[in-house]
């Protein structure tokens, strides 16, 4: 399988993102094809076959060269560039008004020595409800508010947002419903195709508690806390 068919693969069952619109991929592809002096220009068919809704952006740079342009460049990255297996397939996401869409970069195999920027949906998958053994049930909508939310099943809340994040508990969750775990419960809503809300309501509480709760990263959590709030 070749580099592009891994990215391909790579962004499709990606699980930290939510799918917004094809417009949204436009305006992430147009961005990034002004930061690399490039056009916007035909995915490789075997792209389009995993990702129809693909623009692909070609680089005469390097991965390193292509991946530090778009890193300074005005796309709002979800946080640092990832590599699962491959150091010269990266991928990352950028944030929308309502979500995210996919980028990645991959060595182009008709151009040696330059670079293809992938930009995406992610693909859609079918995703189960089963509850977890041992899942609490929905008592009430959980949201930040004045005076703060509190009880078990706001610390159940929390405790759960760390397991999918695959964050160590430490002590485990407090219990009060604050800025943290609304930045969460965001992020990991965008992550799992839920309105990104901050609203814990019988849905989200349902898929998050499910066999399919998908990963998110809780370091793109903390960049949503407005400090002081």
């Amino acid at each position: 399988m070749n580099r592009l068919a891994v990215l391909a693969l790579t962004l499709g069952a990606s699980s930290s993102l939510a799918a917004n619109t094809p417009l949204d991929v436009d305006r992430a592809a147009n961005t990034a094809a002004l930061a690399l002096d490039s056009v916007i220009q035909q995915c490789p068919a075997n792209v389009v076959r995993a990702l129809p809704s693909s623009r692909c952006i070609p680089s005469d740079a390097d991965v390193t060269a292509t991946r530090r342009l778009l890193s300074a460049s005005t796309l709002n990255l979800y946080g640092a560039w990832r590599s699962d297996n491959n150091p010269k397939i990266l991928y990352n996401w950028v944030m929308t008004s309502t979500g995210y869409v996919n980028i990645g970069v991959t060595p182009d195999p008709a151009h040696p020595g330059a670079t293809l920027v992938i930009v995406s949906l992610p693909a859609v998958q079918q995703t189960s409800t089963q509850q977890i053994s041992g899942a609490p049930a929905f008592r009430r909508p959980l949201q930040l508010s004045t005076p703060r939310m509190n009880g078990e099943d706001v610390r159940a809340l929390q405790n759960r947002l760390m397991d999918v994040s695959k964050t160590a508990r430490g002590k485990g969750g407090d219990g009060w419903y604050g800025p943290v775990t609304e930045a969460n419960v965001k992020v990991f809503q965008s992550a799992n195709g839920l309105r990104s809300s901050g609203v814990v309501d019988q849905l989200t509480w349902n898929r998050l508690f499910s066999s399919s709760a998908r990963f998110f990263d809780a370091h793109a959590a903390q960049q949503l806390v407005t400090p002081g709030k």
